[in-house]
């Protein structure tokens, strides 16, 4: 009598309660990733490996609060990885920014300033959000650098054309917050309010994870021209 009651009421039940459910945490299409309607060229190809490009800007207090997040996961970075950052172009002080970024690029102090740069905005506020490019230049001369001369590559035909660069990546992939993560020119990924940044670096794996399965699948062979 009791089977035949559990049974009846089993028809009851909507289908969401009898259906397998989603595995907790699992990445959800379209809300903690987004698949580009088309494939984009990467940023910087690297043969044999996966493109993961973080868009953010000095300016961004979320992106400052990513960062220790984004460091976290580098030190664990699989080796098939291409990590880089892209500076979110944008007006006023972003662009500033991004100019300040690749400047630093060429002068090969981008790594040691990145974490600072950071710091001496939100942490111990030396530096303004609107900081103007003097200002930004004067911060990297504390790597060494000459203030005068680094204000000068700011503006400089080569920093232009990496700016440029990175305003027509940002522009392809859609994005158009930060921080963004694209991954392999075809997936976007931003947090999400119920799952934050630890779900977003869990959403990186994930699509890591999915992309190498991509690649390892066997191609379909070409037919034979007659």
């Amino acid at each position: 009598m009791l089977r035949r009651l559990l049974v009846a009421l089993s028809f009851l039940l909507p289908l969401s309660a009898v259906a397998q459910p989603m595995a907790p945490g699992m990445p959800r299409a379209g809300i903690d990733y987004e698949v580009l309607q088309a494939p984009q060229p990467t940023f910087a190809p690297v043969k044999g490996k996966i493109e993961v490009v973080e868009v953010f800007s000095y300016a961004c207090p979320h992106c400052a609060h990513f960062q220790s997040y984004v460091n976290a996961w580098k030190k664990k970075m699989p080796s098939d990885v291409n990590f880089i950052y892209v500076p979110s172009v944008g007006q006023g002080s972003w662009e500033r920014f991004a100019r300040g970024f690749y400047a630093a690029e060429s002068k090969k102090i981008q790594t040691r300033s990145h974490d600072a740069l950071f710091n001496a905005i939100f942490v111990e506020q030396k530096l303004s959000q609107n900081a103007s490019l003097d200002e930004i230049a004067g911060f990297y001369s504390s790597f060494g650098v000459d203030k005068k001369a680094f204000v000068d590559l700011m503006i400089s035909k080569q920093v232009n054309e990496r700016a440029d660069k990175s305003r027509q990546f940002t522009m392809r992939t859609g994005a158009n917050s930060t921080p963004t993560i694209i991954i392999a020119g075809k997936y976007k990924l931003n947090a999400t309010q119920d799952r934050g940044f630890e779900g977003m670096i869990k959403t990186v794996d994930f699509i890591l994870a999915k992309e190498r399965a991509a690649m390892r699948a066997p191609q379909p062979k070409k037919a034979a021209s007659k």
